[in-house]
C-alpha cells in the first residue's frame, strides 16, 4: 500500500495526503490537508487539520505520519 503526497503549494505551507480506496478504508483518518507547523532538523513538520496527526520525515528521511 502506498500513500502519495498529492499536492503541495509552492511555498509548502500545506500538503494534501490522499490515497486509493483501500488505503482510505484503512487509514482515512490520516488523509487530508496538513498545514506546516514547524521546521525540524529533518525538514518541515505538518499537522493534519482538526486532528493530532503529524506528517514529518523519519530518521531515515522517509515521510511518515505519527500521532502526538
Amino acid at each position: 500500500m502506498k500513500t502519495y503526497l498529492h499536492k503541495s503549494d509552492p511555498c509548502c505551507s500545506k500538503v494534501i495526503l490522499d490515497g486509493a480506496k483501500d488505503l482510505r478504508q484503512i487509514h482515512g483518518d490520516k488523509l487530508g490537508v496538513y498545514e506546516m507547523m514547524d521546521i525540524s532538523n529533518s525538514g518541515n513538520v505538518f499537522k493534519l487539520s482538526g486532528s493530532e496527526y503529524y506528517l514529518h520525515r523519519s530518521a531515515s528521511m522517509k515521510w511518515v505520519v505519527s500521532q502526538a
